[in-house]
């Protein structure tokens, strides 16, 4: 499948203000990326309340993003996995047109650990539905990005995605998480001719890289909105689909959501999805 280059001629100021977005979040994740590389297995770690861990440049990546972002959109509002909430951008987040939801380091156990795989996200929201997304690997230094109508950009570079055969083996992306669903899932999948599991470490990437074509299919679960928002348009910017695991839209984010909130998602090619759907269907019986 090959999607469409350009952008939509939806009036030329919103999208050129997307433009604007798109350059700001990947340069941002730019940065992040020199500021993690520096810290990689080195970092100082503690444990959060729910036992997943942080580490000191988990926050100052954050800082830095949403302080150019508050400084550069005032009007603007904040959604970060350090910092849900924010007195230095005065926008709410149900109000404001606009929402940044970013992951400083997705995949921080990864990069605590020094095993070569973490990445930072940025979304941005228009009323809950993504029309920026960014998610750079930095170990890589592989940026996926999309705006809403583009098509999926690789390091700039416009992605030509093509329909996967279906006669070869595919990769599937799967969670860490261990609760009954996802080891049901999982076993399922495993079980399944043609379905090659993976587990990255970093739920933004392998979901991202769905868009991109490098994988058919992801499956995340009990991750939040950071973890997904920015590869959600990146996977349908690709020709991909993204719901929920049973089949749940995924178009669009409620901002007024508690963000400690559990979000799942099931991104997938669209010859794919459906037999994906019935795998997790069959799991839960």
């Amino acid at each position: 499948m090959v999607r469409r280059s350009g952008f939509p001629m939806i009036g030329r100021i919103v999208v050129s203000q997307f433009e604007e977005m798109l350059a700001l979040a990947t340069r941002l994740a730019e940065e992040a990326g020199e500021m993690a590389m520096r810290e990689v297995g080195a970092a100082p770690v503690r444990i959060k309340a729910d036992n997943s861990i942080v580490t000191h440049a988990d926050l100052l990546i954050e800082e830095l993003i949403l302080d150019t972002i508050a400084s550069d959109y005032p009007d603007h509002s904040l959604c970060a996995e350090e910092a849900t909430t924010r007195t230095s951008s005065p926008a709410d987040r149900v109000s404001a047109r606009y929402c940044w939801v970013v992951d400083p380091i997705d995949g921080t156990r990864n990069f605590a650990l020094g095993f070569p795989c973490f990445c930072t996200a940025i979304a941005v929201l228009d009323h809950g539905r993504p029309v920026v997304g960014v998610v750079r690997e930095h170990n890589s230094g592989v940026t996926l990005s999309a705006v809403d109508g583009g098509g999926v950009m690789r390091n700039a570079v416009v992605v030509q995605r093509r329909e996967a055969p279906t006669e070869r083996d595919v990769l599937i992306g799967v969670p860490s998480s261990k609760d009954t669903l996802t080891l049901n899932v999982v076993r399922r999948f495993s079980e399944t001719r043609g379905l090659v599991l993976r587990n990255l470490g970093s739920t933004a990437w392998q979901t991202a890289m769905v868009g991109s074509g490098s994988v058919a299919g992801a499956f995340a679960r009990r991750c939040k909105i950071w973890d997904v928002a920015a590869a959600a348009l990146i996977v349908t910017e690709g020709g991909g689909v993204i719901t929920g695991p049973h089949g749940e839209s995924r178009e669009r984010f409620d901002l007024s959501a508690d963000t400690n909130d559990n979000v799942s998602v099931l991104a997938a090619d669209p010859h794919l999805h459906e037999q994906l759907l019935a795998l997790i269907t069959q799991s839960t019986h």
